[in-house]
């Protein structure tokens, strides 16, 4: 929801629509927790078929339809330590499981590792995605990135610029 209103979406769509942030966890209640409501037909294809619709018939409804397509697909990517992709046609789980590990003492240092594959689904969720510290620098980054995409653009024309002049300058360096 925070990504969506710092990318100054109607908030009035948003803050209702985020129900659906955590619709897919109703499965642990009706069916198999992130087999039922985390597979691909119910995160990415149903919604996908309301936003074509809505896309002939009301076109008003594209945006919600956009909106709660990112809730649920949102919702799966941070569930991918193991769900059921493909569930009712395969009962494997597809994991990804990176660990990005940042560490401020005694000096500032970042590790990542990527561990993916295909198992039996587990009901137990024991591992950490990310460190807190971990999220709340990428939850920082990406907020300010957002709220001053302005100025990261600016910023990204004026090093490609500088990149381009040093190039210039490096092959009159290299060809007299």
């Amino acid at each position: 929801m925070l990504i969506l209103l710092a990318a100054r979406q109607d908030p009035r769509l948003v803050i209702p629509l985020s129900f659906f942030a955590i619709l897919p966890d109703f499965d642990s209640v009706i069916g198999i927790h992130r087999a039922t409501f985390h597979n691909i037909f119910v995160v990415a294809i149903i919604p996908l078929i309301f936003i074509a619709w809505a896309r002939v018939k009301r076109p008003n409804l594209v945006l919600p339809g956009l909106i709660v397509l990112f809730y649920l697909v949102s919702h799966a990517v941070l569930d991918l330590s193991g769900i059921v992709l493909m569930y009712p046609i395969s009962e494997q789980a597809i994991y990804i499981r990176p660990a990005i590990l940042f560490q401020t003492e005694p000096h500032l240092n970042f590790d990542f590792h990527l561990e993916y594959g295909v198992e039996e689904l587990t009901q137990k969720a024991d591992y950490t995605f990310i460190s807190e510290l971990g999220f709340a620098y990428i939850f920082l980054f990406v907020l300010l990135a957002v709220v001053f995409r302005k100025e990261v653009i600016g910023g990204v024309r004026q090093l490609t610029e500088y990149a381009k002049q040093l190039l210039c300058e490096l092959k009159k360096r290299i060809r007299p």
